[in-house]
């Protein structure tokens, strides 16, 4: 099972340019590694563990925070190709 910040880091690269506010992000539900729910100041924390680390931002309006991540999720894709020796092998690419 993934960690929470992994969790909040990957729904935000999935949904690359769409902006969120805290609250929205904080009723959301979240597994931790134990199997229990975190709590909405947990997510908070990691929120802000992220933007600390740079690999999401934060903008706010008024007293309200609302993040977003920079970057677009890669996708790596694996294509088939023959070797020298005439060995099948998988070359990865990153689009």
């Amino acid at each position: 099972m993934k960690s929470v910040s992994t969790q909040l880091f990957d729904f935000l690269q999935a949904n690359y340019g769409q902006v969120f506010a805290s609250g929205e992000i904080q009723r959301m539900i979240f597994k931790n590694k134990n199997g229990t729910t975190s709590t909405p100041r947990s997510l908070v924390r990691r929120l802000e563990e992220l933007c600390a680390d740079g690999k999401i931002q934060v903008s706010y309006v008024g007293k309200h925070a609302h993040y977003s991540c920079g970057e677009k999720k890669k996708e790596h894709r694996f294509i088939p190709f023959i070797t020298p020796d005439g060995r099948r092998a998988m070359r990865e690419i990153v689009v």
